[in-house]
């Protein structure tokens, strides 16, 4: 969790404070969240894409 809040720019008992449901995030927190959440999505989907056509 420390990585993910440090990589988003979040303190990371922020973040803890937000998955246990004691804080309320901002919209812009949830951007943030979002953006790099879809990043790592993309970089799986890529990863899988070139291990199908390469057969890894």
């Amino acid at each position: 969790m420390r990585e993910t809040a440090e990589k988003v720019g979040l303190d990371h008992s922020y973040l803890s404070k937000i998955e246990r449901g004691v804080q309320n995030p901002s919209l812009k927190t949830i951007e943030s969240l979002s953006n790099f959440l879809m990043l790592i999505v993309l970089i799986f989907h890529r990863r899988q894409k070139f291990r199908t056509v390469f057969r890894c």
